[in-house]
């Protein structure tokens, strides 16, 4: 479709095909702001300065960091939540203090010093992300959340005046892996300090500002759920478009989709499976499908409904997306504005090198920018990226197909936003979107001041149920959960900073243990009722001739030792509560380890893999089991890539050396006994007793609801605390704490800020890294920042001095890891040598195309892991003294940070 055209104007015109789609209305035309009159007064002279009215929920929470409390803004993407953030740093310029605007993403830390320099000026601005210290000193430093965390453990001079911290994006404190930083810093900042805390709607956002209350003191929780912007969700079956609901709101299927998508479903279920994105335009019987790319952008484009983005959860989809886009000469913009884009996109590359523009197709990233089409997503260069973001918010860039990464908070909003499948991969299987995923997903549709509608647009998916669509549009309940836990690194902090009744409080003031204690006091409540439950049953089961729970438990066990009852719900129970590294037994399979997580969908059997000590992997269910599987012993296989052979050899060789005995069949004549035990209880003969019965039955399982629940209340009180108690054992053993007082290797700990902390400063204090050259450093340090995405086989080091390195380290990493298991714990990560040849042949000169040669790593992953070499290296180079060891590690970032590495570290 190659044809040149006149820009479409911003607001756009009604769609005029048949497709079932509603008018688009003219953009509302917005008021010019006027405060009113009863407004605070530095929030009337703030409002003065914007370009637009502020919405009421922006006013009540203005008011509230007017009047020195802190804030919970709780609001939809593109609502304008932000500004509460800039107020922020506007008071923070008029009263001479400090504010520091964190966000979780270094991008995103780029993005906003770029915005608040354009509002105030660059002396006033200060930027810290690890990979860039801009005029620190500056009243306002934009930084990422690790950053101001590190302050706070090295009680930095750059907090004296802080007045206020910015956490943007704070549902963050989710994240499995990062998520505790938030809650560090939450929990460490100084009691005057005033936090402005922007998140996406959660359904229990009265519940977090409650804990933030408790810990901040004063703070107000304003909460907006209404969109900017009114969100229109569509789904696409073929080229057409139809309304996914009845009305915005309802959960009632639109009829006309409704007919359509069974026709379509039925056509495709006939025709076989049929993947979405397709670079053709075939169709299956009746003319329905699944729509291929191509079309989404002619459809799109067609109905004015640009720009779009277009989230697809594979990189590699993105890029075939971009290449059919290419193929089949889609172009989306006209002449002027194909060559406002290429100058800009040459302007933004001028610092790379020649040779690294062939190596990255820079030619082919330009001609598809160029007819308005691009993807976006982490294996990219950072400033191809970045590129495609500002001419994406320039309004040049038209449709971006786009891993999920788009939705974390990088500002590009658009008129759509479409979403080609409900299913995501996470790392090891496929997930179903949740309504949290459709809602951030779709927070970007519709640009306020631009269009009066956004539109959401589903894929046709045979095998998705349409009712579950509708699900994802309308349910909107997505509670914020803490990941919080104590870290080594933690761990050895709060030993320095804290007496220990201090650092026990510290961690009791944990969102994840407020919200613990508040699932205690339930739970309490929960077991008042059980145990007057069981006292009232109490009552009621009895039997003039004996004990009735007496003989129902002998009936009971009699029943268990059947045979009947051998193949029951009990086996598929037991079954599915194997977890990975457990030893068990089986007819056929002998001594097994159990590799992954039991597979239980609804109303299947579940089913797992384990590996015999043959060193076969088997696929089983529960119906090859006629007792309940019970484990033997365990393993430890953690991080482990046992598709491997040579991982599997070492798991086979651990597990013949267990000494884990079959456990013993079941006795018949044991089974004969019990049965004649009960027949002989006097109560057997009661008249009433299968009356009897019915309430020994329910009085059992009240008092088995009673016990889980006292369980759980125990377990639940102090978590926290007794996690830290098994940390602290694991480093006392290591000698990295003396009783409540740091060692010198626990000094260095508390400096290093890694997944790998412990295994890093092992090796270090150990003297592991004398010795080395600079290239040789480079590659060691790349075995504790790098994990695989989805290698089978890992790679191997690039000489045999190196490989010698990474067997010492994964034998050391194991010995950690033994001590770990030994208090119930699994912090560290495996060692990976998958980046080692890599980043060996980097520090030693080559070039980017040599480097991306035959081989599955991507310029924007190369870089990414790059970097966070340089970053290790130089927390490594901060706490070794000088001498060899300091220069070698100066050598080896001098090494790694050149060419593109350095470039993306600016930019």
């Amino acid at each position: 479709m190659e044809q040149a055209r006149d820009a479409a104007s911003a607001g756009g015109a009604p769609p005029t095909s048949s497709s079932v789609i509603p008018d688009v209305p003219e953009p509302a035309a917005e008021a010019e702001p006027s405060p009113g009159a009863d407004m605070n007064p530095l929030v009337s002279e703030f409002a003065q300065s914007l370009p637009f009215p502020l919405d009421p929920f922006q006013v009540e929470a203005l008011t509230a960091v007017a009047q020195g409390e802190s804030v919970l803004v709780a609001a939809p993407t593109g609502s304008g939540k932000t500004v509460v953030a800039e107020f922020a740093c506007w008071l923070a310029r008029r009263d001479s203090t400090k504010c520091f605007y964190t966000t979780p993403l270094k991008a995103l830390s780029n993005q906003k010093f770029g915005d608040l320099i354009a509002r105030h000026d660059a002396q006033s601005v200060g930027l810290l992300t690890g990979d860039n210290s801009i005029n620190g000193d500056a009243p306002l430093v934009v930084m990422t959340t690790e950053v101001l965390r590190n302050m706070l453990y090295e009680s930095s001079s750059t907090l004296e005046g802080l007045r206020w911290v910015v956490l943007d994006e704070v549902h963050y404190l989710q994240d499995h892996y990062r998520g505790a930083v938030w809650e560090e810093v939450l929990i460490h900042l100084p009691s005057d300090v005033r936090v402005v805390c922007l998140s996406a709607t959660v359904s229990n956002v009265a519940e977090f500002g409650a804990w933030l209350e408790t810990l901040r003191g004063t703070t107000r929780v304003v909460v907006e759920r209404e969109r900017p912007v009114e969100l229109r969700n569509m789904a696409m079956v073929g080229p057409e478009l139809y309304p996914l609901l009845e009305q915005e709101g309802s959960a009632r299927v639109h009829s006309d989709l409704k007919r359509t998508w069974a026709r379509a479903a039925q056509s495709a279920v006939r025709a076989g499976p049929r993947g979405a994105g397709g670079a053709g335009r075939s169709r299956s019987a009746g003319g329905q499908h699944t729509p291929s790319r191509v079309e989404v952008a002619e459809v799109l484009d067609r109905q004015r409904m640009l720009p779009a983005i277009c989230f697809i959860f594979s990189r590699a989809g993105c890029d075939r997306a971009v290449q059919s886009c290419l193929a089949y000469g889609i172009r989306l913009t006209s002449r002027e504005e194909a060559e406002r884009i290429r100058e800009f996109a040459e302007m933004r590359s001028s610092a790379l090198s020649d040779e690294d523009m062939r190596a990255l197709d820079f030619g082919t990233f330009v001609e598809a920018l160029s007819r308005g089409i691009s993807s976006h997503h982490a294996g990219m260069l950072p400033v191809f990226k970045e590129t495609v973001e500002e001419l994406f918010a320039l309004g040049l860039a038209k449709l971006v197909f786009a891993t999920e990464t788009l939705s974390l908070g990088i500002n590009m909003p658009a008129r759509t936003v479409v979403i080609e499948k409900l299913t995501k991969f996470t790392g090891d299987r496929h997930e179903v979107l949740t309504p949290m995923d459709y809602t951030q997903l779709t927070g970007r549709a519709g640009r306020r001041g631009i269009d009066s509608i956004g539109y959401a647009v589903v894929l046709f998916n045979a095998w998705v149920p349409l009712d579950k669509v509708a699900t994802l549009a309308t349910v909107k309940s997505y509670p914020l959960t803490s990941s919080f836990r104590p870290s080594y690194n933690m761990a050895v902090n709060l030993v320095r900073t804290y007496e220990p009744r201090d650092a026990f409080h510290m961690l009791n003031s944990s969102f994840a243990q407020f919200s613990a204690d508040r699932d205690v006091v339930a739970a309490e409540r929960r077991l008042s009722d059980a145990d007057r439950d069981v006292k009232e049953l109490q009552e009621k089961a009895v039997c003039e001739l004996g004990d009735i729970m007496e003989y129902r438990r002998l009936r009971h066990e009699a029943e268990e030792a059947s045979a009947a009852h051998r193949g029951s719900q009990r086996i598929r129970e037991a079954f599915a509560a194997l977890a990975p590294g457990d030893v068990i037994w089986g007819d056929g399979l002998g001594k097994a380890l159990v590799l992954e997580q039991p597979r239980v969908a609804a109303g299947a059997i579940p089913r797992l893999t384990v590996m015999t000590a043959d060193r076969k992997l088997r696929r089983i269910t529960a119906r090859d089991f006629r007792v309940p599987p019970e484990p033997v012993a365990r393993m430890h296989v953690r991080g482990q890539s046992w598709r491997s052979p040579k991982v599997r050899r070492d798991l086979v060789r651990n597990l013949l050396a267990l000494d884990a005995r079959r456990p013993a069949s079941v006795d018949r004549g044991a089974a004969r006994e019990l049965v004649r035990a009960y027949e002989s209880h006097p109560c057997h003969e009661c008249p009433q007793l299968m009356e009897e019965l019915k309430w020994a039955e329910r009085l059992s399982r009240a008092q088995e609801d009673a016990a889980s629940l006292r369980k759980k209340v125990k377990r639940r009180k102090g978590t926290l605390a007794r996690t830290f108690e098994r940390v602290l054992e694991v480093l006392r053993s290591l000698e990295y704490v003396d009783e409540w007082k740091l060692t010198p290797k626990g000094e260095t700990l508390r400096r290093i800020y890694n997944e790998s902390d412990l295994l890093v400063v092992e090796c270090l204090t150990r003297g592991w890294f004398g010795g080395l050259d600079p290239e040789e450093m480079a590659a060691v340090a790349s075995l504790f920042v790098y994990s695989a995405r989805g290698r089978d086989e890992p790679e191997s080091a690039p000489t045999p001095h190196l490989s010698r390195y990474q067997r010492r380290i994964a034998n050391l990493y194991k010995s950690i890891a033994d001590v770990e298991q030994r208090q119930n714990l699994e912090f560290l990560s495996e060692p990976d040598a998958g980046f080692m040849s890599i980043i060996y042949e980097w520090a030693r000169g080559a070039t980017l195309e040599d480097i991306l040669r035959d081989r599955d790593t991507t310029a924007g992953d190369f870089v990414r892991w790059a970097k966070q070499v340089v970053d290790l290296l130089q927390q490594l180079r901060q706490v070794v003294e000088p001498g060899e060891l300091h220069e070698t590690l100066g050598d080896a970032v001098a090494c790694v940070q050149r060419g593109v590495v350095a470039y993306s570290s600016v930019v």
